[in-house]
């Protein structure tokens, strides 16, 4: 057995636990956000799809169906619901720039607002293993936040656009059947 090895769990480093598993709900996370970034993705163009497939039903029909018939109000509604679910989806998916900048280490933001990779590189060397854990903790709440608003717009979305097609299909059969 070699006893030049360190193990490093065997090391007291302060926070090492928590560190770790901070660690881990951070991969997690990133993850999910990855998940929820593809699904409005697939939203988006199942919100497209629809609106085009209403758009091209719609080509052959009276300019009266569309604004005097109920049908015509169908795919009105359908339009409105697709377009909708796909705005929904480009703001789930689109950055929130808006958000308070900190001098922290690990949001992006956070990092450039130090100004410079010297200012940046100072601050690292200024911090304690408790104020960096602190950070990361700072930095899993953020994130649980920014998947709750993702995950709810998607959802929303969602039902948006299968509405938009249930609604579309049904407008459609329902303008041949004149």
């Amino acid at each position: 057995m070699n006893t030049d090895v360190i193990d490093p769990i065997a090391l007291p480093i302060p926070n090492q636990r928590l560190s770790e598993h901070l660690g881990q709900v951070l991969r997690r996370q990133d993850d999910q956000v990855r998940a929820a970034d593809a699904k409005a993705g697939a939203i988006i163009a199942l919100s497209l799809a629809v609106i085009g497939w209403i758009l091209a039903s719609g080509r052959g029909l009276p300019a009266s169906l569309w604004i005097l018939d109920w049908r015509g109000a169908l795919f009105g509604v359908s339009l409105v619901a697709a377009g909708a679910a796909g705005i929904l989806c480009v703001a789930a998916v689109l950055p929130r720039a808006w958000a308070p900048q900190t001098t922290g280490s690990l949001f992006w933001g956070d990092v450039l607002a130090h100004g410079s990779p010297g200012d940046f590189w100072a601050h690292l060397q200024r911090q304690t293993d408790e104020s960096l854990t602190r950070q990361m903790t700072d930095e899993v709440y953020v994130l649980a936040r920014i998947l709750d608003r993702k995950f709810r717009l998607v959802r929303v979305a969602g039902w948006l656009a299968l509405s938009a097609g249930v609604l579309a299909a049904c407008a459609a059969v329902l303008a041949r059947m004149r």
